[in-house]
């Protein structure tokens, strides 16, 4: 078996076309292995390269044969953000329930700020 991340971004790439776009796009990649071949690794870090320029980009790896190091280039910034491990099954919904609750909030924020500054420039 293969680990196709490569295949994964380019899909969500193609997946952006269904989103509003009035909202900021986030796409977040869960995998518990890494690409097997070195042509592999170099299609992975193409088609996050790509995808990195739509939206904001991040990774589960959900074992600790995955290292942070290894998934952090495919991420945006700050990498440290956008990089998370999950090493037991059973806290993958913590984790999503985590991601859900920082990324909305901060969406929300954004568009309180910019709801407030329209306003105030009329």
């Amino acid at each position: 078996w293969t680990t196709n991340i490569g295949g994964a971004f380019r899909v969500m790439k193609t997946m952006l076309q269904f989103g509003r776009r009035d909202a900021p796009s986030v796409c977040m990649l869960w995998t518990d292995g890494r690409p097997s071949r070195p042509s592999s690794r170099y299609d992975a870090a193409l088609g996050a390269r790509d995808l990195r320029s739509s939206c904001r980009v991040m990774v589960v790896t959900m074992r600790p044969a995955v290292p942070k190091s290894y998934v952090a280039p495919w991420v945006s910034h700050p990498k440290a953000q956008n990089v998370m491990v999950v090493r037991d099954p059973r806290d993958m919904t913590k984790k999503v329930m985590q991601v859900n609750t920082f990324v909305c909030g901060k969406i929300q924020r954004f568009l309180d700020w910019t709801a407030t500054t329209t306003k105030a420039a009329r």
